[in-house]
C-alpha cells in the first residue's frame, strides 16, 4: 500500500498534466502562457505521463506482496510539489482572460513591446495594432503628426483612472505568461462613455487622432472616434510579443 502523501502527489501529478492537456485541447492555454510555449506544455504532460506510468510498471514488476514502502525519491518529492503549483492555480482561476480593472489602474498608454512607432508617411494606417498605436503615443509624437492617419483597432474597454472622459480601447500583451502581462492602451476620448458601454465589453473603434481639449493633461492626443461597434472577444485576447 502506498503511504497517503504518495498518493496525493500521484494524483496531484496525474491531475496537473490532464488540466494541461485540456486546456491545450481547448485552445484555452494561451490565457495562461504565450503561444510559443504550447507545444514545449504539450511535450512537458506526455513526457510526465509517461514517467507515472513507467513508474508504476515498475513498481508492479518489482513488488514481492509485502507491505514495506520503498523510500519516496527526491525527484518524486519535487514533482509532487511542481504539480501542486500548477494545479492550484488552475483549479482556484478557471480559463479567463485579465481583468478590465487592471488595464485601468496605473495603465500606461504605451508598450514596452517590439512594435516600432509609426511615422506619418508609413504604409496603411488601418493595419496597425494597438500596440504599434501605444508605443507611438508613448514616444511623445505631437498630434500634427499624425495627421490624415486612420485608426481601426480592437480591444476591450477600459476605464481611464485619471480622466473620466477618456475611455481606453486595451490589449493585454503577453511576452512568457500572464503573469508579465502589460495593458496596451489607446486613448478615445468620449465623455459620458458609461452610460453607453461597460468595462471588459469588447469594441472595434475607428477614427482619427485630435489634440486633447483639456490642454492641461498628460496624454495630449486622443483618438476621436467615427465608429464604436461592439464585437466578440477573440478567441486569444492577448497580444503575443516575441
Amino acid at each position: 500500500m502506498f503511504k497517503k502523501p504518495q498518493l496525493l502527489g500521484k494524483l496531484l501529478a496525474l491531475a496537473a498534466c490532464i488540466c494541461a492537456l485540456a486546456l491545450i485541447v481547448t485552445g484555452k492555454l494561451t490565457l495562461y502562457v504565450h503561444p510559443r510555449y504550447t507545444v514545449f506544455t504539450l511535450l512537458a504532460a506526455i513526457i510526465a505521463l509517461l514517467i507515472m506510468l513507467g513508474n508504476e510498471f515498475a513498481r508492479i514488476a518489482t513488488c514481492d506482496g509485502t507491505t514495506t514502502n520503498p523510500p519516496r525519491s527526491l525527484l518524486g518529492r519535487v514533482a509532487g510539489v511542481i504539480a501542486a503549483l500548477i494545479l492550484i492555480p488552475l483549479v482556484l482561476l478557471p480559463p479567463a482572460s485579465l481583468s478590465a480593472e487592471r488595464a485601468s489602474t496605473g495603465t500606461k498608454i504605451g508598450a514596452a513591446g517590439k512594435s516600432s512607432a509609426i511615422s506619418s508617411t508609413s504604409g496603411d494606417s488601418t493595419s496597425r495594432s494597438i500596440a504599434d498605436w501605444a508605443n507611438t503615443l508613448a514616444g511623445g509624437i505631437a498630434t500634427s503628426e499624425l495627421s490624415g492617419q486612420a485608426v481601426d483597432v480592437t480591444g476591450f474597454v477600459a476605464a481611464d483612472d485619471r480622466n473620466p472622459q477618456i475611455m481606453r480601447v486595451s490589449r493585454y500583451s503577453v511576452t512568457c505568461c500572464v503573469v508579465d502581462a502589460q495593458a496596451l492602451s489607446v486613448p478615445v476620448y468620449m465623455p459620458n462613455w458609461q452610460t453607453t458601454y461597460q468595462p471588459g465589453q469588447w469594441v472595434r473603434v475607428t477614427g482619427f487622432f485630435i489634440n486633447n481639449p483639456n490642454a492641461t493633461a498628460l496624454t495630449t492626443t486622443l483618438l476621436h472616434s467615427t465608429s464604436i461597434e461592439p464585437v466578440q472577444a477573440p478567441q486569444n485576447p492577448y497580444l503575443a510579443v516575441n
